[in-house]
């Protein structure tokens, strides 16, 4: 009986190989793509198969933060291991055509939108902690005064918060 050996591997899905030809493809699961992207630039991203059955986006959000989005594929025949005719990423409602146009119209504008707000003047770096410390010392310094941020949402890769101070 092997079910003390699987539980000493990670779980790790192994998925299904795919045919696709495309640079940002790797036939690989998740934990394999973040190590992929470990070394490279924030904003980088693998596409792979998904455990789901489609594709899967993993996207290097900050150093050691990584989205996995779903993507369904659509007008494909059973069996078949390339790309679907359309690909549609969870959530949005209109197809992408190939892998250059999810790139394109997906990948890059979260990307500049990262920058946008990691550049804008209220955001933060550093833990929620030390945030809402400096929050908190800024309502002291000036009580009129309701200082906000904005902020890597720790628990959600990808997504911001905006930080107001404790009890006010």
């Amino acid at each position: 009986n092997n079910t003390n050996d699987n539980k000493n591997e990670k779980n790790v899905h192994k998925p299904v190989t795919r045919l696709v030809y495309h640079p940002l493809f790797t036939n690989c699961n998740y934990h394999e793509a973040e190590e992929n992207l470990r070394g490279r630039e924030v904003g980088a991203v693998v596409i792979r198969p998904s455990s789901k059955g489609g594709l899967s986006i993993t996207w290097k959000f900050q150093e050691n933060m990584y989205c996995h989005v779903e993507v369904e594929e659509r007008g494909k025949r059973v069996g078949d291991i390339g790309l679907g005719k359309e690909l549609y990423i969870k959530d949005i409602d209109e197809p992408f055509s190939d892998i250059d146009e999810i790139y394109s119209r997906f990948v890059m504008p979260k990307n500049e939108f990262v920058t946008v707000m990691l550049a804008a003047k209220n955001f933060r770096s550093g833990t929620m902690a030390e945030v809402e410390q400096s929050l908190k010392e800024e309502v002291k310094s000036n009580p009129q005064r309701i200082p906000y941020c904005v902020h890597i949402d720790e628990k959600k890769p990808g997504w911001f918060v905006l930080v107001l101070p404790q009890n006010h």
